[in-house]
């Protein structure tokens, strides 16, 4: 944590499971009106870092992120200290598209099974429509 006090919440349930969908929410510790700097970087040393937040909120919601893994890092701009919390490290993992296509399969039975129910059926209610008359 850095000496302002700003820190992640739920470090560990961040870090421990990877986000399947490239969105995560961040939300950390900090004092009122504090303005807090994000930052995101492809290595935990921050080579080229990308400022994603800047402002007093508590947290952040980060969407669009790709495969692989991401670091966070924050700071409190207070003027007395420019300590950077220690990297936060998210991995993204989609679904493997092996699993894709076997759902997309299954959906594709299920859409063509209801379709064919419903042709069925009115098929069948057309005809005995016919024969009662």
């Amino acid at each position: 944590m850095g000496a302002a006090g700003v820190d992640f919440n739920s470090r560990e349930a961040l870090e421990s499971k990877p986000s399947d969908n490239g969105a995560i929410e961040l939300v950390w510790d900090k004092s009122t009106d504090t303005v807090v700097v994000l930052e995101q970087s492809a290595n935990v040393n921050f080579t080229s870092p990308v400022e994603r937040y800047r402002g007093t909120d508590a947290g952040s919601v980060i969407t669009g992120l790709a495969e692989g893994v991401h670091f966070f890092r924050l700071r409190a701009v207070d003027g007395a200290d420019d300590t950077w919390s220690e990297p936060l490290r998210v991995e993204v993992a989609f679904y493997p598209e092996s699993k894709l296509f076997i759902l997309l399969g299954i959906g594709a039975v299920v859409v063509s099974l209801t379709i064919g129910t419903i042709l069925y059926g009115a098929i069948r209610t057309q005809n005995e429509e016919r024969s009662v008359s």
